[in-house]
């Protein structure tokens, strides 16, 4: 029997919001410097879910951030002024193994 799920799927996708940029700019090394505010993630508890920031870039390279569901705003640098990423929450129900994904808008 398969445990029971901490997280609601369907209410998450329906109430949490996408992150997005708040901030872009080109440091003085030339990479793309972004703030990413993320959303206030409800009735989120550790012990039962993970939750995490995930940028994804060219080639697969990955940044992930581990969040506290308390609608952080994160600085996120070196990033190549010209590719494109993909911006994504994930949250992860612990009992379970299965990963709720709200994407933002690809930078």
């Amino acid at each position: 029997m398969a445990p029971p799920s901490a997280r609601d799927e369907a209410k998450d996708r329906a109430t949490i919001a996408a992150p997005y940029v708040f901030s872009a700019i080109i440091d003085g090394s030339g990479h793309r410097v972004v703030e990413i505010k993320t959303p206030v993630i409800p009735d989120y508890d550790t012990s039962k879910t993970n939750l995490s920031l995930q940028v994804f870039g060219p080639g697969g390279s990955t940044t992930a951030i581990s969040l506290y569901g308390i609608g952080e705003t994160l600085t996120i640098g070196s990033l190549s002024p010209t590719a494109t990423y993909v911006v994504k929450i994930v949250i992860r129900d612990l009992s379970t193994g299965k990963e709720t994904i709200i994407f933002g808008r690809s930078l």
